[in-house]
């Protein structure tokens, strides 16, 4: 799904205020138990990757990268399950529209996985270069999940279509 002009429709701020609000509301307790097992999931490997590092030595600087990798899998984990959930309509039972955004979710899941590791990377080694590139790359990047979950791209694809969006 690529978003074009029509699919933007003109509305006074109030309207667009109350109907974000309604929707946020919806969505968030709606993605709250598929975004618990997300996080249990992603959390369990981040032990496992953080012990298995520790045991061959690795140092406690070196593991930054590891954090920021983690923290930006789960974003982009959980972000790509809202989605889901986002695009599909409210008619159906909850537990049906649940199940099928983390269906969907887990179908994407090494997509983002690698495109996340390579987001990371690049973020790294950006930040090590000044801060600001990093920071650049980091809002240059930063849709590449959404571009999976939207748009079905592929890894390097969605990284280049971010770009282009931003």
């Amino acid at each position: 799904m690529k978003f074009n002009s029509e699919h933007i429709q003109p509305m006074n701020l109030g309207d667009l205020f109350r109907r974000s609000i309604r929707l946020g509301k919806q969505v968030y307790f709606l993605s709250l138990p598929s975004n618990f097992l997300i996080l249990c999931a992603v959390s369990s490997l981040a032990y496992l990757f953080y012990s298995y590092a520790l045991s061959l030595g690795v140092e406690d600087a070196a593991l930054s990268t590891i954090a920021i990798f983690n923290n930006l899998l789960f974003l982009s984990i959980t972000g790509a399950n809202i989605f889901y959930l986002l695009l599909q309509r409210s008619q159906r039972k909850i537990l049906h529209v649940t199940k099928n955004a983390l269906l969907n979710t887990l179908r994407i899941t090494p997509t983002i996985i690698v495109a996340t590791l390579l987001y990371a990377i690049s973020v790294s080694m950006g930040l090590v270069l000044l801060i600001i590139p990093g920071l650049l790359l980091l809002a240059f990047f930063g849709l590449f999940a959404q571009v999976i979950t939207l748009e079905g791209e592929g890894i390097v694809t969605s990284l280049l279509r971010s770009w282009e969006l931003v």
